[in-house]
């Protein structure tokens, strides 16, 4: 750990771990799940292109497409199926 003064004042520097576990508190809550996974390199090249785009961040890209993805499925559903899937406790 390295101790940086300012001003006449000690702050230790923070760890990685540390600052890792602070964006997680920031960003992950009570409504956000962290998601992780492994996806082709283009297909990495394809969100950010798209969200650049459409000036959004790739989140929030995703976000949309899952929505649509969503809707449109349901759509074409019947009363049955819409049931059923709306059951389902995702993995």
């Amino acid at each position: 750990m390295v101790t940086i003064e300012t001003k006449g004042t000690l702050h230790m520097a923070m760890s990685n771990a540390e600052k890792q576990r602070r964006w997680r508190e920031r960003h992950v809550g009570d409504d956000k799940l962290r998601l992780q996974l492994v996806v082709d390199v283009a297909v990495i090249v394809q969100l950010r292109r798209l969200a650049e785009h459409r000036k959004v961040s790739v989140t929030v890209l995703i976000e949309d497409m899952a929505r649509r993805a969503e809707g449109a499925t349901v759509a074409k559903m019947s009363a049955a199926e819409d049931k059923r899937y709306y059951a389902e406790k995702p993995r």
